[in-house]
């Protein structure tokens, strides 16, 4: 097997035709220089130069071997360069967990577009999962980064985030619904209606901050349903059988049959909001990752 000490000697020689100018270039004697390539000849059993007082040339099968390895030694300059990119962040994957129910088309979307567009060499892809499954995808390392709401991600050691942006939290339901048909949905228009959130023993976070948002408008809901998901409650609300509590980052927002109402707005009181924010593992080694946080700390969207 050839070092690269050895193909750099041997091709310096073959572009100088000259070992005492090769030896000036590379900083070595030329007796040093002259010892490797006898090694070399002997290791591979060819005559690679033709040496006299005045001249030295490549052999034909010195011109072969070179011609070759001029090749390599581009192919390997060339894989250097794309390792010292992916190494910055700039050339590489990225592996994204977006959350079932959740739209991106005016928080993230935005800014996996810009940076795609930054940096084209990386190899961006996106996928859903359940926000049960943040924590073990993050630390298996199954995904790079998250996408989620933040009353949706677990505490922990070892989990780090960045928020993209805060939305308001609102009412949403249906306009078949007994309250979505009233043309201005008061708290009691809601107290009797049904309503659907996260069950306390999938997100106690989640289901805290749902409710806490119908407690700041003075409602306690007689009828509660309890689901697994962000999209069971859209499909709840969707079907008319109740209504929830969501940010504009719900994949209903602006769909004709819903309605996203306000309610702290019309009673003037201090906005409810959720924050979309950007997930990690502390110690994720993947570049694009801190890449991509620096880009969408740069950027507004």
């Amino acid at each position: 097997m050839l070092t690269h000490t050895q193909i750099t000697y041997f091709l310096t020689i073959a572009r100088c035709r000259s070992f005492s100018e090769a030896a000036r270039q590379l900083f070595i004697t030329q007796s040093a220089i002259s010892k490797q390539i006898s090694n070399l000849e002997k290791q591979l059993d060819i005559k690679l130069f033709e040496r006299n007082n005045k001249t030295t040339r490549l052999t034909p099968a010195g011109e072969v071997l070179c011609r070759e390895l001029q090749k390599y030694d581009e192919w390997l300059a060339y894989i250097v360069s794309i390792a010292k990119l992916a190494e910055q962040g700039k050339n590489g994957s990225l592996n994204i967990g977006i959350l079932h129910g959740v739209d991106l088309s005016d928080s993230a979307a935005p800014l996996l577009q810009a940076f795609s567009k930054a940096y084209p060499e990386n190899n961006i892809h996106v996928r859903r999962l359940f926000f049960q499954d943040i924590v073990s995808e993050l630390l298996q390392g199954s995904v790079d980064l998250v996408i989620a709401l933040s009353f949706l991600v677990p505490s922990h050691m070892n989990i780090s985030q960045h928020v993209i942006r805060s939305e308001r939290d609102m009412i949403i339901v249906a306009k078949t619904n007994s309250a979505g048909k009233t043309e201005n949905i008061i708290a009691r228009d809601l107290i009797s209606d049904t309503f659907v959130t996260i069950s306390p023993d999938i997100s106690r976070q989640a289901y805290k901050n749902s409710l806490g948002y119908l407690n700041g408008l003075g409602i306690t809901p007689v009828n509660v349903k309890l689901v697994n998901t962000i999209e069971d409650i859209m499909l709840n609300v969707e079907s008319g059988l109740g209504f929830g509590v969501s940010s504009q980052s719900c994949r209903l927002f602006g769909k004709e049959h819903i309605r996203f109402v306000d309610m702290y707005k019309s009673v003037g009181v201090e906005r409810h909001m959720t924050d979309v924010v950007a997930v990690w593992h502390k110690n994720c080694v993947n570049p694009s990752v801190i890449s991509y946080i620096n880009f969408i700390s740069s950027e507004k969207i």
